[in-house]
């Protein structure tokens, strides 16, 4: 009987990701196993965005009431370890493609050490990337990314691209 393989491929996380959101499990967040719900990660991953944004001096909201969108058009997420109620979760962001009309998000989800009672190193959770483009609201047609969101994008990735000095 041939084995089933799981061989899901993510591109390489995005150079220099930060943590961005730290979030405290609910009940709500969980399944009846007590394990976050597979469904929920992608909940995660949008507030993690939106506050990566915020804090390039880019506000989503104000995006959007500029006539601009960034949908979804693909995700890929790999399951490390569950997370469970209480667990307070790390998620680290990374902008890993820019283009004028197209960008990629890598993601890390994580528990550090102290984080759940007795976990003594880090534990990966998931790991995972999302895939978006520009449109424009009134028709959902693609558009260019709008010019001082794509200058704060832009800024962002040359920051993580740029080698990090050595400590002295």
């Amino acid at each position: 009987m041939a084995r089933l393989q799981h061989n899901l491929k993510l591109p390489p996380d995005a150079p220099n990701m930060q943590p961005v959101v730290r979030y405290r499990v609910i009940y709500g967040d969980t399944d009846r196993m007590g394990f976050v719900y597979h469904g929920t990660y992608p909940r995660f991953l949008e507030q993690t965005r939106v506050e990566f944004l915020r804090t390039i001096g880019c506000n989503y909201a104000e995006v959007e009431a500029g006539g601009h969108g960034f949908p979804l058009i693909n995700m890929a997420l790999a399951y490390r370890s569950p997370a469970k109620f209480d667990d307070l979760l790390t998620i680290a962001i990374g902008l890993a493609e820019l283009t004028s009309t197209r960008l990629r998000f890598c993601y890390h989800v994580y528990i550090e050490p102290g984080d759940r009672p007795g976990l003594e190193r880090r534990l990966d959770i998931l790991r995972g990337s999302t895939w978006h483009c520009c449109i424009r609201l009134h028709d959902g047609h693609p558009a260019r990314c709008p010019e001082p969101v794509f200058s704060l994008l832009q800024a962002k990735c040359q920051q993580m691209l740029a080698p990090t000095a050595a400590p002295t």
